[in-house]
């Protein structure tokens, strides 16, 4: 078990405990790479002690500790049993309050929405995915999210979304992926550069407001009821 020390943004120290992925084979591996933690200070730091983060791809805490630290109320998850492990234990070691969830990143989103539907401050101000591989693919969850008597009055999420890119212009290619997912525009949005990760490969993050087009639109048909139709 490796102890690895993240300094915040406020300079409170923080603790991550996890086992080094070469001693262990997938899908148990956990990611972390300290090399990133001035992209986690920066993100928490855009986050007010009010907000309501779901974090769909929580890994081992690296956005959501100290975003529990700086106040806000968290609702983490991994679908990975080892990260979800060590979200718990990092919960713990960092003396911080958030709630755990060990599910599909789609189901996770679902079942926050039906508990915010009871529960109305549980409805995200902020939703972070960070899975820069395929995270854009995810975005369809939100297409009918908000859709319904129940759900149309809530408040829509400001989402941060990791991506690679190798396109000629990294930030209109976030965008537009972003958008063909989506099946709307979206006119609200930043894009930041995170990192090189490789020779004309960037990591990116792309922020921005759910737009009402796709959160307020009928829910697309499910992959069975569309095969079937």
């Amino acid at each position: 078990v490796c102890v690895c020390v993240n300094v915040s943004a406020n300079l409170s120290l923080l603790l991550f405990l996890f086992t080094c992925a070469c001693t262990l084979t997938p899908p148990d591996q956990v990611y972390w790479n300290s090399r990133l933690h001035t992209e986690h200070e920066r993100l928490v730091g855009l986050l007010a002690p009010t907000s309501v983060v779901w974090d769909m791809f929580a890994g081992i805490g690296p956005f959501a500790v100290p975003a529990a630290r700086r106040g806000c109320s968290v609702f983490a998850n991994d679908l990975n049993p080892t990260s979800h492990h060590y979200l718990v234990e990092n919960t713990r070691i960092n003396h911080v309050g958030l709630v755990p969830f060990n599910l599909d990143a789609r189901e996770f989103v679902r079942t926050m929405a039906e508990r915010a539907e009871k529960q109305p401050s549980e409805w995200a101000t902020d939703i972070v995915m960070n899975l820069p591989a395929s995270a854009i693919e995810f975005l369809d969850v939100f297409r009918g999210l908000y859709h319904g008597p129940g759900r149309r009055t809530a408040p829509l999420p400001t989402i941060h979304c990791y991506g690679f890119s190798k396109a000629a212009s990294p930030a209109a290619d976030m965008v537009a992926r972003a958008e063909a997912v989506l099946a709307c525009p979206i006119p609200t949005h930043t894009v930041h550069e995170v990192r090189n990760v490789a020779p004309g490969k960037l990591m990116m993050c792309l922020s921005f407001l759910l737009p009402a087009a796709a959160a307020h639109s009928p829910p697309p048909p499910s992959p069975a009821a569309a095969a079937a139709a």
